[in-house]
């Protein structure tokens, strides 16, 4: 099978999920290829996809861009491939395309977020697309529902794999000694407890109404101080916001420095404030963490987080309720104890990183 995706150069959500997944997936059973669109692949892609195929490829109808639907459609009979599976928006256009031309029996194409930049024509090419699929997966059932109400498409022709977390890198604090688990991020407060966010500096992420938040929750609770763990280019926008709302000294961001798992091993409660969401890897992350969760209540969050059992779903968006949600659980450390505890349990039983890679080898067999 050939997995087809634009880059795993950026290590962002869907691209770290299909790193693990590879270097999981029992190649005895199922024979996994990559193509990308990038001539050159980083050391860590390599390591797991030793032989990768690229497809240079910057706007699809172009010259050059149809150039290399015919390579990438030649690739596809020459190595007589039986599963093509499509991830991210240019892969799923060339993947299906070449698949049409190649005669590949099995075309799959992946949901993993709501469709939230959807435009009317950009549907009307996906449901045309849609007509060479032969299933969709989608990472939540959220995300399976915006697929047939949007695109149109059969949901009995989708099919939910929910995305899995590496329990071996996330892990609670409890189980690293302190000693071996220096974060490389922002020096914080002793004896602070930390409400921290992982989420790139984007739009979508709505970190505003995180810093918001945290501006209401500073003036009750003084030893709170607020971590943003990510990277983007609205990081000073961000900073800007979080100085006029007197957060100076209180508020932290990484700029994309640091270890992620010991940062969040730092952390006392973890938050998540999208806009829009699919399955959200960093929910999983923290719930590995054994850290509560408050998230708003989008996409397929509610489908990992169960509300008043390992975190609270925050279903109105205003800063008051957002600070409402994290000020009940650092009044009450036994709760967010107890949530934290519950959500450890659900993600080692349900989203771990190996039974993730068993429900998809299993599928992959099924479609032949």
């Amino acid at each position: 099978m050939l997995w087809i995706v634009d880059s795993l150069v950026c290590k962002a959500g869907t691209e770290q999920q299909m790193l693990e997944l590879g270097r999981l997936i029992d190649s005895s059973g199922v024979d996994v290829r990559l193509a990308t669109f990038e001539s050159t692949q980083p050391d860590y892609v390599l390591d797991v996809f030793p032989h990768p195929v690229a497809f240079p490829l910057e706007r699809i109808w172009a010259p050059g861009g149809i150039r290399q639907l015919w390579r990438l459609a030649g690739y596809l009979r020459a190595e007589r491939i039986d599963i093509v599976h499509c991830f991210m928006v240019k892969s799923g256009i060339a993947g299906v395309v070449a698949g049409a031309l190649a005669g590949t029996p099995v075309v799959l194409t992946s949901r993993r977020d709501l469709g939230y930049y959807y435009t009317p024509n950009w549907l009307k090419i996906v449901r045309l697309l849609n007509r060479g699929v032969t299933r969709l997966t989608a990472n939540c059932e959220a995300a399976k529902r915006v697929a047939a109400e949007a695109e149109g498409f059969d949901p009995s022709r989708i099919d939910v794999l929910y995305n899995g977390v590496d329990i071996t890198r996330f892990r609670p604090r409890s189980e690293v000694p302190e000693a071996a688990d220096d974060s490389g991020g922002p020096a914080l407060p002793a004896g602070c407890r930390v409400v921290g966010i992982v989420a790139n500096y984007r739009e979508v992420k709505d970190l505003p109404l995180f810093i918001r938040a945290a501006a209401l929750l500073a003036t009750q609770v003084p030893d709170a101080v607020f971590l943003l763990v990510g990277q983007g280019t609205l990081q000073p926008e961000l900073e800007e916001l979080a100085a006029s709302l007197g957060l100076g000294g209180r508020i932290f961001f990484t700029g994309g420095v640091g270890s992620v798992p010991s940062l969040l091993r730092r952390m006392t409660i973890a938050c998540l404030s999208s806009h829009s969401e699919g399955f959200s890897n960093s929910v999983l992350e923290y719930m590995a963490t054994e850290l509560p969760v408050v998230a708003m209540d989008v996409g397929g969050v509610g489908e990992a987080v169960v509300d008043g059992r390992t975190g609270l779903l925050i279903r109105e968006r205003t800063p008051e309720a957002f600070a409402a949600g994290l000020l009940t659980l650092l009044k009450d450390p036994e709760l967010a104890a107890s949530m934290g505890r519950a959500g450890l349990e659900d993600c080692r039983g349900r989203f771990s990183l190996p039974v993730a890679v068993r429900v998809l080898e299993t599928y992959y067999r099924g479609l032949k």
